[in-house]
């Protein structure tokens, strides 16, 4: 009778996602039906910031999520984007709930010249891109004189 050279490997990882199961209150990917539990939440969207020619362009992943449940707002240089990603409702069990639902919101500073005038926006495929235009110009430092001291008496 031959042996499973994996038994062991088997039997301390099942023990560590029942561990885990009850530690974190996440079910193991083995593990069946969690009555009751939601993966409702707040969660943050994973963004890249780019520079492309004069431009500075942001993509968002937002899998699933509709244009009009998004909201961008910018205020002394800062914009919000949030929203929130509705759950799939069968009225069945979950057996293994991985995909994060609710509300998420994210926040990024740009220069104090970005206007709304500046910004377009377009949801495709599940990625919010936002291209704030002729940003090159708005992030050039300026030059503030030096002035000297006034003579002391």
């Amino acid at each position: 009778m031959a042996t499973n050279p994996f038994r062991g490997f088997m039997d301390t990882m099942s023990e560590t996602n029942r561990m885990r199961q009850s530690w974190m209150r996440y079910p193991a990917p083995g593990d069946v039906h969690l009555q009751g539990q939601s993966q409702e939440s707040a969660w943050t969207p994973e963004v890249d910031v780019l520079a492309e020619e004069d431009n500075l362009v942001v993509l968002v992943d937002l899998p699933g999520v509709r244009p009009e449940d998004v909201e961008l707002a910018l205020s002394d240089g800062l914009l919000t984007i949030s929203g929130q990603r509705a759950g799939r409702q069968t009225g069945g069990e979950h057996y293994t709930p991985e995909r994060r639902s609710g509300t998420f919101r994210r926040s990024l500073t740009f220069p104090t010249g970005v206007s709304e005038s500046n910004i377009d926006t377009s949801l495709v495929d599940g990625v919010l891109e936002i291209t704030v235009e002729d940003y090159a110009g708005l992030s050039e430092p300026r030059r503030v004189e030096v002035r000297g001291s006034k003579e002391r008496t």
